[in-house]
């Protein structure tokens, strides 16, 4: 009979949950990312609705909007439901409050306190 040492069993069963895991449970955020690739994908698309209906100025063009609108807004309700584990699930997180102000610059309030700064400066590193 062979004998194992406690430092290989441990390193041999470390690395049996690695390899048996699914792409979910290495990546807590997941759920997130692919939120997040369903996000920019109907943005895009809004955008590009909008643009029509820039050019155009027809209603029927603007119905086609807020369809648009309301599947993404489907979407950052999933998003906001979601817990954040990572940078790049908290990135996810500030892409759908960049879409809640359009893509503009995120201003909070205009009392401008401390906690209201901090939170933009977050916002802005997280957005990149």
């Amino acid at each position: 009979m062979s004998t194992i040492t406690r430092r290989a069993a441990i390193a041999g069963l470390a690395a049996i949950p690695t390899a048996a895991m699914s792409a979910d449970e290495r990546n807590p955020d997941a759920g997130l990312l692919l939120l997040g690739e369903q996000l920019d994908r109907l943005w895009a698309e809004e955008n590009r609705l909008y643009a029509i209906l820039e050019a155009s100025r027809t209603d029927h063009d603007g119905d086609l909007w807020d369809a648009a609108n309301d599947r993404t807004s489907a979407v950052v309700d999933q998003i906001e439901a979601l817990p954040a584990s990572t940078f790049a699930g908290l990135q996810v997180k500030a892409r759908a409050v960049s879409w809640c102000y359009c893509g503009d610059p995120i201003y909070l309030d205009d009392q401008r306190t401390t906690d209201i700064r901090l939170t933009e400066q977050i916002l802005k590193v997280l957005l990149g």
